[in-house]
């Protein structure tokens, strides 16, 4: 039943990742076409991106996700408090990262950078839009994978209630 199981997670997981991919396809593919048909772009007298401040708040990302994957270590090794703090280091770089997205876009939305002002805003607000979601899924996807004990971790499981249930292959 487990393999099954795992076999289900990881279709579910395939079918999210193409989904996600041709969502971006689209988004690029929109873009492009956009893009080359206007001789300047940024069009002239769009307000200018927060470039500075998206890169620190990508290098948040990648930091966080450095920590994320130390914490993995860590628990795979069993060490409690070090995993404890790998979590929390995790967890606050999230937070600076969103407070960053925040601030980009209050930036923009006081730059006059709205979505129905043209091509350029729309295409910026629909890639943030998409990012959005993707991080939605995610979410809702982890969420999805959480075991019976209710620890969230996806080795963790509960044999003796797994042993209750009536399985597919008994029948």
């Amino acid at each position: 039943m487990r393999d099954r199981d795992e076999a289900t997670a990881r279709l579910g997981m395939l079918i999210l990742f193409g989904a996600l991919a041709m969502m971006y396809a689209a988004l690029l593919f929109a873009y492009s076409v956009l893009r080359f048909r206007l001789p300047v772009w940024p069009p002239e007298g769009a307000p200018g991106l927060p470039v500075r401040l998206a890169g620190c708040n990508a290098a948040l990302l990648a930091l966080s996700g450095g920590t994320l994957q130390r914490a993995l270590a860590s628990a795979r090794l069993g060490r409690h408090r070090q995993l404890a703090a790998e979590l929390a280091a995790t967890a606050l770089l999230g937070l600076l990262f969103v407070a960053g997205q925040a601030v980009i876009l209050g930036r923009m939305w006081r730059g006059g950078l709205r979505p129905e002002g043209g091509t350029f805003p729309a295409i910026v607000y629909a890639s943030l839009w998409t990012d959005w979601q993707q991080c939605q899924d995610a979410t809702r996807e982890r969420r999805g994978n959480t075991d019976r004990s209710g620890s969230g971790h996806p080795d963790a499981r509960d044999e003796t209630a797994a042993q209750r249930q009536p399985s597919d292959d008994r029948m």
